[in-house]
């Protein structure tokens, strides 16, 4: 393997003036080293692997987790694919403050069956909003966990 120019001519001022020139001089020293490549490769597909496991494993929580809500975005999918739903355009056009943007999404205000198909129409900024807006209110209303009584000794 031959050292770089690049690493070995002028001084250490001069490599931090260039940094680019510094980088492409690395990447050069190790473009010939197959252990390198092969050390590289296998640390992304180790990473790869991880990543795959990891999101696969949030999804299988996920899915426990809120099989409603699961239920109600294939419903919405299925119906949009078959022409049976339509999405018009983002439902808070003319709110105050509000600047559309992006696509318009389907927004569930409930998960529950009865209400799979009924979805509003919201930019993905609307639709963010409204999410922050439907938990900040099921946040106030759930109520603190009432205290245990107190055990009385024999």
């Amino acid at each position: 393997m031959k050292v770089p120019a690049v690493l070995t001519a002028g001084n250490a001022a001069d490599l931090h003036e260039a940094p680019a020139v510094q980088t492409a001089g690395v990447a050069d020293f190790f473009a010939d080293d197959p252990d390198f490549q092969r050390q590289v490769e296998q640390y992304r597909a180790r990473v790869q692997a991880a990543g795959r496991e990891g999101n696969a494993r949030y999804q299988a929580v996920y899915r426990a987790r809120h099989p409603g809500r699961i239920l109600a975005r294939r419903a919405v999918r299925l119906a949009l694919a078959h022409g049976v739903l339509k999405l018009g355009p983002c439902a808070w056009i003319g709110k105050p403050g509000h600047v559309c943007a992006g696509d318009v999404e389907a927004h569930h205000s409930s998960y529950a069956e009865a209400d799979w198909l009924n979805v509003q129409s919201l930019c993905r900024r609307a639709h963010l909003a409204a999410d922050r807006e439907q938990r900040k209110v099921q946040r106030k209303s759930k109520k603190a966990p009432a205290l245990l009584p107190l055990l009385e000794w024999p």
